[in-house]
């Protein structure tokens, strides 16, 4: 395509090939990344035809490696500003690509004549091309809105000891943290360009100067041979502080402070998408807004904030996922989510309803995957489909791709830890999984223990896995897997007290209809002891012999 005087339209918006610029009906400019502007380019250049992932990766991030996430981040970020919701304009091919629609390509004649309307456009475009040199794209202006999402300014660390080596750390943490975070489309990320502008100023006018909705600030203090980092995390409209968190390192290796404190700073801040210190701050601010004004996102984090484990918290949260889809059907995180609820509900209701709601689940989770077949947590709940259909080895390949995507993702590691032992999976790797999400967010929920009680309960360290369940949440596993680890430690009484728990509190619960699936030797193995403590079996026929031979009813 002859890019030299065209211009192609998308939906209300028209963009300039040769100046590389989108702008509105009125020819106002509207903000693109720069990685953006690169993929749009691709997919105008192959107009009508599938490009594919791998091929928008490699020449948009030559050399670099990234996620999935950051060329998703990107397509969204371009739907955004053409405003195609329905992705007519740009569709995706699930497990292939992506394919622009585009409406009209236009070829704009030159003259020696400049009307004064002319002049003031080009005056713009003009302003426009300085800002995208400088690679201020994310925040324009404050009367350039991007979205109505929340956005957050990640501001240079500052040094506190004058060495210019500090400095740069600071620079590059900002910036490093700043792009982990913009893998999520649904935060507004302001270019650190634009940070580093303001950073001169206190940090709550810094944010209120580019109308962020959070301010990350940090410092540096190099003291003998400790490096001691901080940072936090501020609601600019309030004024509070909503997170904090310090490092100590040694100073000597330089890259690799800066790669372990973006990683972990990242880990606590978003976890991925749930529980982070981000999303909680945005799952509040949601609270307190009127429902037809909430956005998909903050319906998804609302959904995440309702669930308290039991079955009637299950479905709040089933409503708000439901109405996260509604607003965006495309969304394929809230559907897997709406898939996980229906699993969970599932699990502690009775057989009749049983099998509609886990076929309804599947459903929910299939449709995610065709809508984001490439998003870890989605990759992550087909391990549940293939598991339901007996095909245990695709499963065992969903989870390690999942935490393959994502391997520093908090919440991916102990989802993976937790189906680890249900997809076959026993010993170190599964173990590992849980204590590094452990360690990349201590402050993280107390769910995550799940992960490192099963799988120290499969290693046969029964009171590791007692102690990990102690600040466990009250999930209804988390009383099985305790029947059966003081059943085999001989802990009786403490045994048919969790047993006691299961009957009273999930009184539909049974061991069948939970393990419903090709069961190994040694999920039989805690069945069995679970059983022996008193937790209800239901079917005997649905389970292996040896899983319940001694038990009673």
């Amino acid at each position: 395509m002859q890019h030299e005087n065209s211009r192609i339209e998308l939906g209300n918006t028209r963009f300039d090939l040769a100046s590389r610029i989108l702008t509105g009906i009125g020819g106002e400019p509207i903000a693109l990344r720069p990685q953006s502007v690169e993929v749009l380019l691709e997919l105008i250049n192959r107009q009508g035809q599938l490009v594919a992932r791998d091929h928008l990766l490699d020449t948009v991030w030559s050399g670099v490696h990234v996620s999935d996430d950051s060329l998703m981040q990107c397509i969204s970020d371009i739907r955004r500003a053409i405003g195609d919701k329905d992705h007519r304009i740009i569709q995706t091919v699930p497990k292939k690509g992506y394919r622009l629609v585009a409406t009209k390509t236009s070829r704009v004649e030159s003259s020696n004549r400049t009307a004064p309307h002319s002049l003031k456009h080009v005056a713009t475009i003009a302003v426009v091309v300085l800002f995208a040199v400088l690679g201020i794209w994310t925040v324009f202006s404050s009367s350039v809105a991007i979205s109505d999402q929340p956005t957050i300014v990640v501001l240079p660390f500052e040094d506190l000891t004058g060495d210019d080596r500090w400095k740069r750390l600071g620079r590059g943490l900002s910036i490093d943290i700043a792009n982990e975070l913009a893998t999520n489309s649904k935060i507004g990320v302001i270019g650190s360009e634009t940070a580093f502008d303001v950073a001169a100023l206190d940090t709550l006018d810094a944010g209120r100067n580019l109308n962020a909705t959070f301010a990350l600030d940090g410092d540096i203090q190099a003291q003998r041979n400790v490096l001691r980092i901080s940072a936090r995390l501020l609601d600019v409209e309030e004024g509070t502080v909503l997170w904090s968190e310090k490092w100590h390192r040694n100073p000597e290796n330089y890259l690799a402070i800066q790669d372990d404190i973006v990683t972990r700073a990242h880990a606590s801040l978003v976890a991925y998408f749930w529980f982070g210190a981000l999303n909680r701050a945005i799952a509040q601010k949601a609270e307190k807004k009127s429902g037809p004004s909430l956005t998909a996102y903050e319906q998804f984090l609302l959904g995440i904030r309702n669930i308290q484990w039991t079955k009637a918290d299950y479905g709040k949260a089933l409503k708000h996922f439901h109405k996260a889809v509604e607003i965006d059907p495309d969304y394929g995180r809230a559907l897997a989510m709406i898939g996980l609820m229906k699993l969970w509900i599932s699990d502690v209701s009775k057989d009749d309803v049983r099998e509609r709601l886990e076929e309804e689940s599947r459903t929910a989770i299939r449709k995610a995957f065709s809508h984001e077949p490439h998003d870890a947590f989605v990759i992550f709940m087909m391990s549940t489909v293939h598991v339901a259909e007996g095909r245990i080895e695709a499963a065992r390949r969903s989870v390690l791709t999942a935490v393959e995507h994502s391997p520093n993702n908090p919440d991916i590691l102990a989802m993976s830890a937790l189906q680890s032992i249900t997809v076959g999976m026993v010993g170190k790797t599964p173990k590992e999984w849980a204590q590094k999400a452990l360690f990349l967010n201590p402050k993280g929920p107390p769910w995550h223990r799940l992960g490192l009680a099963v799988t120290t309960f499969y290693t046969e360290d029964y009171e590791a896995t007692i102690s990990a369940l102690a600040d466990a949440p009250p999930h209804h596993k988390k009383f099985v897997y305790l029947a059966a680890a003081h059943m085999l430690l001989g802990n009786e009484k403490e045994a048919r007290a969790a047993a006691d728990f299961v009957r009273k509190t999930f009184p539909d619960y049974t061991l069948a209809g939970d393990f419903d699936f090709q069961l190994n030797p040694s999920i039989a193995h805690m069945i069995r002891h679970a059983a022996l403590a008193g937790v209800p079996i239901g079917d005997r026929s649905k389970l292996p012999a040896a899983a319940v031979a001694g038990a009673g009813n």
